[in-house]
């Protein structure tokens, strides 16, 4: 029998990407469910990055920092 598990964001107010992704549609989605209709706490987002990585080029390029 699987092990299934669910996520439950009813009351998450922060989001952190630890690993970004190429793909920017990935991340709204996350912070999207984070930021849902009658949420009424502010949402903090929180994006790690590693320094001399082709993540933080890639950000530094795209004017996402």
């Amino acid at each position: 029998m699987p092990n299934i598990y669910s996520l439950n964001l009813t009351s998450a107010n922060r989001v952190f990407i630890i690993e970004p992704q190429w793909n920017p549609s990935v991340e709204n989605q996350a912070i999207a469910r984070a930021i849902r209709m009658k949420q009424s706490k502010h949402v903090l987002v929180t994006r790690y990055l590693i320094k001399e990585t082709v993540e933080q080029v890639s950000y530094e390029e795209t004017g996402a920092l």
